[in-house]
């Protein structure tokens, strides 16, 4: 390899592996030891260590009294930085969803083959349903993201569905391509898809999504207890979310024109 060629990938390959430090945290609920932070990340130890010291001197990681590496304080600005260009601004659009409907809402974007969640507001109720912020999910196995696929045309879907790795989470699970793709149209007639215990036993959720003009795929959940997730707050909670998703959309399309004005 030539000089010429090393010092335009090697600031590329470490860009990479310090995103990988950062997404194995967030992953992981923003904990872990530098062990599993290495597994999880995918390189040796020694390569890990000298990643983390960079990230922890400038506060983006920091390390706890027991050696365990957790996100540092440094990540909270830059999200709220990047949750305000992109226009959505979604606790308090998530925070009203919550109030008339009173069960946990999600909102997840399209990440690769996944379905990543990026914000949330819980229930009220002590008895609730929640993920994590930075958790991924099966497109197959949730309702948010067969929604996401929903907005794919079918060739997209298809050539998705064969990276897919089905597994039997719950006996309610689709494994089955032909059914997903069944399932998957369905979702796009009627505008939202449901995840009626297929990734967790007594859970149920349902989930609308859009896509914004700048190729964000995006979609809102709302999720609880299947003894509580009845027909009736479903059919109630359908336009709710898919007014939302949309009106976040509309959100980050001005977002980004008006940045886009400002720096003209």
């Amino acid at each position: 390899m030539s000089k010429q060629m090393q010092s335009t990938t090697s600031p590329v390959k470490s860009v990479d592996r310090v995103l990988d430090i950062l997404e194995a945290l967030a992953s992981a609920g923003g904990r872990l030891s530098i062990v599993d932070l290495a597994a999880a990340a995918g390189m040796p130890m020694p390569t890990a260590h000298r990643f983390l010291r960079g990230l922890v001197n400038r506060g983006y990681v920091r390390q706890l009294p027991d050696k365990h590496y957790a996100l540092g304080f440094r990540m909270i600005p830059l999200g709220r930085a990047a949750n305000n260009f992109a226009g959505l601004n979604v606790e308090s659009l998530l925070r009203n969803l919550v109030l008339q409907l009173e069960e946990s809402v999600s909102l997840a974007i399209l990440i690769n083959d996944k379905a990543e969640y990026v914000a949330r507001v819980l229930s009220p109720h002590a008895v609730r349903h929640s993920v994590e912020i930075g958790e991924r999910v099966e497109l197959y196995s949730s309702s948010v993201g067969k929604s996401l696929l929903a907005l794919m045309p079918a060739t997209e879907v298809e050539l998705t569905m064969k990276n897919m790795d089905f597994r039997q989470i719950t006996p309610q699970t689709i494994v089955s391509p032909a059914v997903l793709m069944a399932d998957v149209r369905l979702c796009a007639e009627r505008g939202y898809a449901i995840d009626r215990q297929e990734s967790e036993i007594g859970a149920v959720s349902v989930a609308a999504a859009a896509r914004s003009e700048f190729d964000t795929y995006l979609s809102i959940s709302l999720s609880g207890p299947s003894t509580r997730m009845t027909d009736e707050l479903i059919a109630a909670a359908v336009p709710l979310l898919q007014d939302a998703a949309e009106q976040l959309c509309s959100r980050q399309s001005q977002s980004v024109l008006e940045a886009s004005q400002h720096q003209g």
